[in-house]
């Protein structure tokens, strides 16, 4: 059995929040330990890129890795960084596959990993991109891990933005559906000011107990 590793992407500036979103509280719990919990059962092992500082995250109960890099500005690196950091942390423990999760969208589907896997084309494709209405969620990916060295080598040529990693890796898709799980039916409806923050603390306070996470 092909082993998973889940990456869990933190430590960004979270510019339009005002704060670190990944400990906004929603529903009580902050928004990183949904995300952990809502991970934790889809994949073998879960980890934290946690940027260039682990401190804000040294009280979690999990493992911290450190951006790929070479220390510059981690928003300048973009979440590449992290993902690099996972794959190469996956590489050397003998995971075949990374999936990548934004740490301020706890409502992802609870089947996006067998999704992801089950829309694999064939052995040649890298990375496959979650999709909802038609329109990618680059950060939720499932990664090959042999991919490393080519993703490497694209990052250090300049490779930052999610839209262009088509250009270096084969590249497939995995549509999913519209959840009554989720605000505005959005499985992937993410946090990033204090206005989202308020949306989905409304859906919580309205949707049934079957419904909350």
């Amino acid at each position: 059995m092909e082993r998973i590793l889940g990456v869990i992407l933190a430590g960004g500036n979270s510019r339009r929040f005002g704060t670190d979103k990944a400990f906004a509280s929603l529903g009580g719990r902050t928004l990183i330990a949904r995300t952990i919990a809502r991970a934790r059962p889809q994949v073998d092992h879960v980890v934290l890129a946690v940027g260039r500082d682990p401190k804000p995250y040294a009280g979690l109960d999990h493992e911290l890795i450190l951006d790929a890099g070479d220390g510059a500005d981690p928003v300048q690196q973009g979440p590449l960084a992290g993902i690099l950091a996972g794959l190469t942390y996956g590489e050397t423990r003998g995971f075949a596959h990374v999936v990548s999760y934004a740490c301020d969208t706890p409502f992802f589907p609870p089947n996006l990993v067998s999704t992801l896997v089950t829309s694999v084309p064939g052995s040649q494709t890298d990375c496959v991109v979650a999709m909802h209405n038609g329109e990618p969620h680059r950060i939720f990916c499932l990664w090959r891990v042999a991919c490393r060295a080519r993703l490497e080598t694209a990052f250090a040529g300049g490779l930052r933005k999610m839209e262009h990693v088509a250009e270096a890796l084969a590249l497939a898709h995995a549509e999913f559906r519209s959840s009554d799980e989720a605000p505005f039916g959005d499985p992937f409806f993410n946090i990033n000011s204090p206005e989202d923050l308020g949306k989905a603390e409304h859906y919580l306070n309205n949707a049934s107990a079957l419904f909350k996470v």
